[in-house]
């Protein structure tokens, strides 16, 4: 080989070693940035439950709302962001988020009569998570863990007939309607937060939520809980309007961005 073209060799290889050692391992391998931040919307659905709470009265079955427990449904939405930092691997969630709730409880007045005394809450949820993630390729995993305010907006009630309507007045019916009464509050409840984001393009994300609320400031005792209050009127019964744990399912999409050091 002539001395020229072994001195070219000599120096290009050298170069040439350099350069593949620093490229990425595959060719769709992106080196992960130090900061991320997702901003999107959400929508969510499951299910409640309102535990029977201490020292419930022995008395009439209408004094005893939820003496077994109550249960229900409910859905909302909204906005929320996320913010990564050490290579994505930690990160901090906050959502702005709205919920209706509906529960239920059957009361029986006797053998043939029974009602479902319902409770229907209006509330903002604002999570806080701390959350660990880790990037598989083209899915984000992570794991979330913190606060969750819920502040009650409105709250209603309905008494609904599930068997021998034929034996109840109407105006029996609707006194006890107007007497039923629901209380808005605030709760703080420990949220604990499962969530996928799938990456379908450079910057946009689908993400799937499994989260799990358990309300640390709800009263125990029945006469926390419920009220009772004489007037000209009668007698009106107040139920606080919150749950004592619920499980939510949220989908959603994300804008997604990230910024190096």
């Amino acid at each position: 080989m002539p001395r020229s073209r072994k001195t070219i060799l000599q120096t290009l290889l050298p170069a040439v070693a350099v350069l593949l050692l620093s490229l990425p391992a595959s060719a769709g391998e992106k080196e992960a940035d130090f900061f991320g931040l997702s901003l999107g919307l959400k929508g969510s659905a499951g299910g409640n439950y309102l535990t029977a709470p201490d020292h419930v009265p022995d008395s009439a079955a209408m004094f005893t709302i939820y003496k077994s427990g109550a249960g229900g449904w409910g859905a909302g939405g909204g906005l929320y962001t996320e913010f990564r930092v050490l290579w994505g691997y930690l990160g901090l969630e906050v959502d702005l988020l709205y919920d209706y709730s509906r529960n239920w409880a059957g009361v029986d007045f006797s053998q043939v009569v029974g009602t479902d005394w319902v409770y229907e809450s209006h509330a903002l949820r604002v999570p806080l998570l701390l959350k660990g993630s880790m990037d598989l390729d083209y899915l984000r995993v992570s794991l979330g863990l913190g606060p969750e305010f819920v502040i009650g907006v409105d709250a209603g009630t309905a008494i609904e007939l599930s068997s021998g309507g034929e034996y109840v007045k109407d105006s029996d019916l609707d006194e006890a309607r107007r007497a039923f009464r629901a209380s808005k509050q605030i709760d703080t409840f420990l949220c604990a937060d499962l969530g996928l984001a799938f990456r379908v393009w450079e910057m946009l994300s689908l993400t799937v939520d499994l989260r799990y609320a358990y309300n640390l400031t709800q009263p125990a005792d029945y006469n926390d809980r419920v009220t009772y209050e004489s007037s000209a009127d009668g007698l009106a019964i107040t139920t606080i309007a919150s749950n004592t744990m619920d499980g939510r399912v949220l989908v959603g999409a994300a804008w997604e961005m990230a910024f190096g050091l």
